[in-house]
């Protein structure tokens, strides 16, 4: 009787279908989010005040990214780590910089940096940090006008900003509570001590992997062959804006790094989510030109995504994520002559790229892990 009233198992249509549209708001945190928000916001706040909108939104961008690194550590605030992330986000920064004036090497070079800041990743702890430094890798890299005056310049305000983000973060972020103290504590796996490592257990992870066998070694190559095929595309076309064409495949693929067995269903969600929020922002650029309204509007859509950037559905936080990334480049640098289908070309480049390495990744990492099984069945 229990059999002949349970629910027959859904499609891949309808599981693809329910985790587009469900969201857990459970997880989001508005609290934090609009603290990170006003934090950010008084950056740029300051720029269009004094008139340096262009160099405050290099502040801006060490900020934020220290700032979602702080939130989406599963430990409490380390100033240590925060200071050294300030100073790897801004090192990699003036890197991609000065890469983009290598000329015909800018494609190789590109797809090196993409590598091995993916390799990395062999190393779980250190994901967020090496995503959203994938992300200041090929803004820099596209950068049109580079030279090595400005890759000190912007080095000297991205690590400014990581400074304000730590500072910032102690004066404005709430505290833990005691009953989150509490039930930090009561988790067996915390009060563990941990195994004292030596520098040979740190590095292995790095050396185990280098084989032509590792899923990491696999994926990191993949990625950064898109990465430098992005790159090749935007110069042989002299694309405007290319840097879409590379973030759009950061963002699409760099999730990957922590989940080898990440299902095609979760890239298209990211492509959709990705081309929503691009309409949306563009919509926004094209009707308001008040740069204080365009400001608030960016404010909301930063707090929005600052509280839900820990839910787990990925159309709907890169939805807000991209919004706040096209406001913000129109606020930053407003006297540009904005080219918004270009854009949405450039998004649907690195879509369309992206698509393609993932299915060729994941066909090829189902037919070799079937390749035991069926060894075995013999």
């Amino acid at each position: 009787m229990a059999t002949a009233l349970s629910k027959p198992p859904r499609s891949r249509w309808s599981n693809f279908v329910h985790d587009l549209v469900t969201v857990d708001f459970h997880q989001s945190d508005i609290n934090t989010g609009v603290r990170l928000a006003i934090l950010l916001i008084i950056v740029t706040v300051l720029g269009l005040i004094t008139g340096h909108a262009a160099g405050a939104s290099f502040v801006w961008l060490g900020a934020a990214y220290v700032l979602a690194v702080d939130q989406l550590r599963s430990k409490g605030t380390r100033t240590r780590l925060l200071l050294t992330v300030s100073i790897l986000y801004a090192s990699i920064y003036a890197i991609g910089m000065v890469i983009s004036l290598s000329g015909s090497l800018v494609v190789l070079l590109c797809g090196l940096g993409l590598f091995i800041i993916s390799y990395f990743t062999v190393f779980p702890k250190a994901f967020w940090t090496l995503y959203f430094s994938c992300v200041m890798f090929v803004i820099a890299i596209a950068y049109q006008g580079a030279t090595l005056t400005l890759a000190g310049q912007n080095f000297l305000l991205i690590f400014v900003g990581g400074l304000w983000a730590i500072v910032g973060g102690i004066i404005f972020l709430p505290r833990k509570t005691s009953k989150q103290q509490r039930t930090v504590t009561a988790d067996p796996i915390q009060e563990q001590p941990e195994p004292q490592l030596t520098w040979q257990d740190r590095f292995r992870p790095l050396t185990s992997n280098l084989s032509i066998h590792s899923h990491h070694l696999q994926y990191a190559i993949v990625f950064a062959i898109t990465g430098a095929v992005g790159m090749l595309i935007v110069q042989l076309f002299k694309l405007s804006e290319g840097d879409w064409v590379l973030i759009t495949v950061v963002v699409i693929l760099a999730p990957a790094f922590s989940d080898i067995s990440l299902t095609l269903n979760k890239v298209v969600h990211r492509i959709i989510g990705t081309i929503i929020g691009a309409i949306i922002a563009l919509i926004i650029i094209d009707n308001v030109h008040n740069i204080w309204l365009l400001s608030l509007l960016f404010f909301i859509f930063a707090s929005a995504y600052l509280s839900f950037i820990k839910i787990k559905n990925y159309a709907f936080v890169v939805i807000f994520m991209t919004v706040v990334i096209l406001l913000f480049g129109e606020i930053s640098f407003p006297t540009l002559t904005q080219q918004p289908l270009e854009r949405i070309q450039n998004i649907f480049i690195g879509c369309v790229l992206s698509l393609v390495a993932s299915s060729i990744w994941i066909a090829f990492s189902r037919k070799k892990s079937n390749l035991p099984s069926e060894r075995k069945g013999e």
